[in-house]
């Protein structure tokens, strides 16, 4: 109510350690998951619109963990789906907050650090529409680099997955 995310972060886990096993804790890992979603969003981010993706996840990994943990523990909570969505929409953050910053790197000409962060998002963020920008900033790294197998090894994937579709 007092927009004050840290507190309201601090006292649902204050809850959930003092009754772990109350009716209500799954609103509890909810709500801490909630506070930490919008503890880096100021009065600026939440009233104008800003892409979170190319600011510092921050608290927001945090959010992240007390969804995954909130779906663990109660996969059937009435909490759950919201829960899912921004799990979702969380993955999808970090994978295109990857995905920029390899963007910089390549940018800059600092082709390794830009292939290693493109991998990351590969690797961690598959799933994500940023993986296919990343296997795009891998191909053009390598490409600068002069490593003709991986760019190769790119390219294929790129073709297998993110076929170009005829106009």
């Amino acid at each position: 109510k007092n927009d004050n995310m840290p507190a309201a972060s601090a006292s649902a886990e204050r809850y959930i350690r003092l009754y772990p096993r109350a009716t209500n804790v799954d609103y509890a890992y909810y709500m801490k998951g909630v506070a930490n979603f919008y503890q880096d969003r100021g009065w600026f981010q939440r009233y104008l619109p800003t892409d979170q993706a190319v600011r510092d996840p921050g608290s927001t990994t945090q959010s992240y963990k007390d969804f995954e943990i909130l779906l663990k523990l109660f996969p059937t909570s009435q909490y759950a789906p919201d829960a899912r969505q921004r799990v979702v929409y969380l993955r999808n953050m970090f994978g295109r907050y990857q995905e920029e910053v390899a963007a910089f790197y390549l940018e800059k000409q600092a082709y390794v650090a830009a292939a290693n962060r493109a991998k990351v998002v590969v690797t961690q963020y598959g799933e994500t529409p940023a993986c296919q920008d990343a296997l795009v900033i891998m191909l053009k790294a390598y490409q600068a680099l002069g490593l003709t197998k991986q760019a190769a090894d790119v390219s294929l994937v790129l073709s297998e997955n993110y076929p170009v579709k005829a106009v």
